[in-house]
């Protein structure tokens, strides 16, 4: 219940919405049965608060889905740093925390990582992801990298 509060209470004053796919994934297939074009989605919602010289906090959800040859990923989670704007570029170290279900176990987990947004309009920017997220069901670490788009209200 708490996190649908959460999910509730983020979307509703949500101030960036991105939307991403994996990179590698969109575009060759890996050492793992998936294949060029295998679905690998990112959502998040992000709040921008506290602005001073360097940038501004930034707190929201996000939500990864992908459609592996092994069966389903689903991790949803939170997300908290701090942006560094040098403008039109802006630089977001994150660490964040989330659930993560694949092959019908659950598993919490931790990640850190970046997000490098290049502003194209003041509405829309371009955003690369890097993310290391922690992988319990196989006890590893795992990076990714996912390109997308980001609307700003």
């Amino acid at each position: 219940m708490k996190l649908l509060i959460l999910l509730f209470t983020t979307i509703t004053t949500a101030q960036t919405f991105t939307f991403t796919q994996d990179a590698k994934l969109a575009f060759l297939s890996d050492d793992y049965g998936n294949e060029a074009f295998t679905p690998n989605l990112t959502f998040k919602a992000q709040v921008h608060d506290f602005k001073n010289d360097v940038g501004e906090v930034t707190v929201g959800i996000k939500v990864e889905w992908a459609d592996l040859s092994s069966g389903n990923y689903l991790r949803y989670g939170v997300e908290a740093g701090h942006s560094i704007d040098i403008n039109p570029v802006k630089v977001t170290p994150l660490i964040g925390y989330g659930i993560l279900t694949r092959e019908g176990f659950t598993f919490q987990s931790f990640e850190f990582g970046g997000e490098t947004s290049v502003k194209l309009t003041d509405h829309f920017w371009i955003v690369g992801l890097h993310t290391y997220t922690q992988r319990p069901e196989w006890q590893i670490w795992r990076y990714s990298f996912h390109l997308g788009i980001q609307y700003k209200l």
